[in-house]
């Protein structure tokens, strides 16, 4: 009886043991995964995209109770994928019998333009995402993803940087050179400029499919508003819109008067997106009064070495020379091509560097 208690006890911990050592192997074999799909909707993006996940599965008839999986999203930045961005990483949990649902991440750009997951980002605008969950070698496809950066495609002005009573200043709005901007339906942008020295004579828009459902308003003093809903999505580049500014009787002389943009200005992409428009430089024109004296020259206060030209106090004589910018020096070749400029101080003294001059050339 002592013997056989012995044989019952030992058989009791030899059951004991094996069960617990299937109770405590890892769960998240027992679900099989035979393949994962990765889609991202919109793709390309510029604020917000939607990476989803979904798998292929089958549960295992050892499995005890719910599985716990963490899913992970990644940017494949290496041949071996030690350099892997994570963006994303979610824990799912299966019952028994259970499907494995759906995993989705949101993608937005951070400060950077970067493509931005919930747990990290690419370091970049491009991304080559891919999913792997923890303890399983099944990896999804790859799909190549970009973030078209809010920010990247910026509205140039230009115009001439000074004018007399009457004229008229042709201010121009467009894309930034090598910028572009994607599947736009909408615009709405406007500038600001001072009735007290500008009237507004025209506006158009110059993209012929912004010029058909486009509207302008220049009713308000000191304002032109440009606003386009398109039927169509249109890349924009280049020149948009312009505006002719008319310089005003009575309009403070010497002053820098500023044409700017609204700070509230936008565009709407063909998935919903809305992106504020950045700008570069806005416009600055001085009022000049009408000159009809030309400017006196003194050569002998000029001195000319190769790498500069400079002119003493005096050397430049105009009677309109207390106001900034009134005087600009140039320097021309003998193919009467411009090589150097510069804008005389108000005392008639200037200097022109860098530039070199080759010897022997008069």
């Amino acid at each position: 009886m002592r013997v056989t208690g012995k044989l019952f006890g030992m058989a009791a911990i030899i059951v004991a043991m094996v069960l617990s050592s299937f109770i405590i192997c890892d769960p998240a074999y027992a679900i099989r995964i035979n393949s994962i799909t990765l889609t991202v909707n919109p793709n390309p993006y510029h604020n917000n995209a939607t990476a989803t996940a979904t798998f292929n599965t089958v549960n295992l008839a050892w499995q005890m109770g719910n599985v716990r999986l963490t899913v992970n999203l990644w940017d494949d930045d290496s041949g071996f994928r030690d350099g892997d961005d994570l963006l994303g990483s979610t824990v799912v949990v299966v019952p028994p019998g259970g499907a494995m649902p759906a995993v989705s991440w949101t993608l937005t750009c951070d400060a950077d333009n970067d493509i931005q997951g919930p747990d990290g980002n690419s370091g970049e605008n491009t991304a080559e995402l891919f999913v792997q969950v923890e303890g399983h070698a099944a990896v999804s496809n790859t799909v190549s993803t970009t973030q078209l950066e809010c920010d990247i495609a910026r509205l140039n002005m230009r115009g001439i940087e000074s004018g007399t009573y009457g004229a008229t200043d042709l201010v121009s709005m467009e894309i930034s050179e090598g910028d572009t901007l994607w599947d736009v339906v909408a615009v709405d942008f406007g500038i600001e400029y001072d009735p007290n020295i500008f009237t507004a004579y025209s506006a158009n828009f110059l993209h012929p499919v912004l010029s058909m459902f486009g509207n302008i308003t220049i009713s308000y003093p000191g304002e032109i508003h440009y606003v386009a809903q398109s039927t169509y999505r249109i890349d924009l580049s280049g020149p948009v819109s312009n505006a002719l500014l008319l310089v005003n009787e009575g309009a403070p002389i010497g002053v820098e008067s500023k044409v700017e943009y609204f700070p509230n200005s936008w565009f709407v992409d063909v998935y919903g997106d809305t992106c504020t428009l950045s700008f570069y430089d806005n416009h600055t024109l001085t009022v000049l009064p009408p000159d009809t004296i030309a400017p006196l020259v003194d050569p002998l206060l000029i001195s000319i070495s190769q790498y500069d030209i400079h002119g003493s106090a005096g050397s430049l004589f105009d009677d309109w020379m207390h106001l900034p910018n009134d005087m600009q020096v140039d320097l021309y070749d003998e193919n009467d091509s411009l090589v150097a400029f510069t804008i005389a101080d108000s005392l008639g003294g200037f200097d022109m560097e860098h530039f070199w001059l080759e010897r022997g050339t008069a």
